[in-house]
């Protein structure tokens, strides 16, 4: 039993830092113009598109869809409005407001964008991709939202050019185009951009270093006793901001060394001589990070690649202090066990050792 005690201790963690929802503030509209302050429960783009969580100061909460309010909006930027598409009410997000409009939203379907004017009606830019072959070479491309751009925006010709360019939707380009767009035709104001658009992918950096000890033979029910190995690595922890803050797959290379391994290959009489090993491990792990605050407690769970060639089921609990904006003082405890003869992914009830990391993590 105590041989299962670090991932028991794992498992008790996780459930206790995992937060099942993740409110901030924002306030919600309703259709009578009523605006009510509180928090938000913020979660992937496809769920806001239908539904609104929202928390009261004292602590009552309500769910809304698109029939109950006409607007709602994170302190933070993010703000969605209720518009009818296809015959149903929907929460859009709001990408920039001017004399052109911008929208988003995301379904089963995939993403969809969605023009706007005072004199035109709500429209989704067209966008289905095309193969076409040339020189060899294949390309894959779309020319459908052309039309609709340059139709919506032909009181700007000089826009042609920059819209000519666009063979991808993007949030990026299109806020860019609806602001180049309303200082051609408007002096009056300036239009609102609601949000600053994440990066489709993010890299987090970590240099670590620490110990990390193996029962000498575990697999066999013998104890006896643990190795040191000392272990500096670096981890990348990469995440798609545009769909899930929070998740990320953790990876790297890290660098084991032995100092206290005995030499079974040298003769009996040398054999309490002790050699320097090495061997280099690639964790590939699904790992959850919460990452508001100073202290942000993390946990992960996948498996280790080992070369030489071995395989370890792995987990990890730990937290991160940050520090600056970019800047985060990382604590890892990770346990790794011989992994389930028939699905590797699982741990078998042989553990395979621990470590305590501390590491620095900095953020591209």
């Amino acid at each position: 039993m105590e041989k299962h005690l670090p991932i028991l201790a794992f498992i008790a963690y996780a459930l206790a830092v995992f937060p099942q929802s993740d409110f901030r503030p924002g306030y919600i509209i309703r259709y009578d113009h009523d605006t009510i302050t509180g928090e938000i429960d913020y979660r992937a783009n496809r769920l806001m598109a239908t539904q609104c969580t929202f928390r009261l100061p004292d602590g009552t909460v309500n769910r809304y869809t698109p029939s109950d309010i006409a607007a709602y909006r994170f302190a933070d930027g993010k703000y969605y409005e209720t518009k009818v598409w296809n015959g149903r009410r929907t929460f859009f997000e709001v990408l920039v407001k001017g004399e052109l409009c911008v929208y988003f939203m995301k379904d089963e379907q995939g993403e969809h964008y969605f023009l706007e004017k005072q004199e035109l009606p709500l429209v989704e830019i067209p966008y289905q991709t095309h193969t076409r072959v040339k020189d060899g070479s294949t390309f894959v491309r779309s020319n459908e939202h052309y039309g609709v751009l340059n139709y919506y925006t032909q009181d700007a010709p000089a826009l042609r050019s920059e819209i000519k360019k666009m063979e991808e939707l993007t949030p990026k380009r299109l806020i860019t185009l609806a602001e180049d767009y309303h200082n051609m035709v408007c002096d009056d104001h300036a239009c609102i951009v609601y949000q600053n658009t994440p990066p489709k992918v993010k890299v987090a950096l970590e240099l670590t270093g620490g110990t990390f000890y193996t029962f000498r033979n575990t697999a066999t029910g013998t104890d006896g006793g643990w190795l040191a190995w000392h272990l500096p690595g670096v981890y990348a922890h990469i995440s798609l901001p545009r769909v899930n803050e929070r998740l990320f797959l953790r990876t790297g290379f890290v660098t084991q060394f032995c100092f206290d391994k005995p030499n079974m290959h040298a003769p009996w009489w040398e054999r309490g001589k002790k050699e320097l090993e090495a061997r280099f491990k690639i964790p590939l792990q699904l790992e959850y990070q919460y990452t508001k605050g100073v202290v942000q407690p993390k946990v992960a769970y996948g498996i280790t690649y080992y070369l030489p060639a071995a395989l370890k089921t792995s987990a990890m609990a730990g937290v991160n202090f940050r520090i600056t904006e970019h800047l985060a003082l990382a604590l890892d405890y990770e346990v790794e066990f011989y992994p389930f003869k028939y699905l590797p992914v699982l741990p078998s009830r042989y553990p395979w050792g621990h470590s305590l990391q501390l590491g620095l993590c900095y953020l591209l």
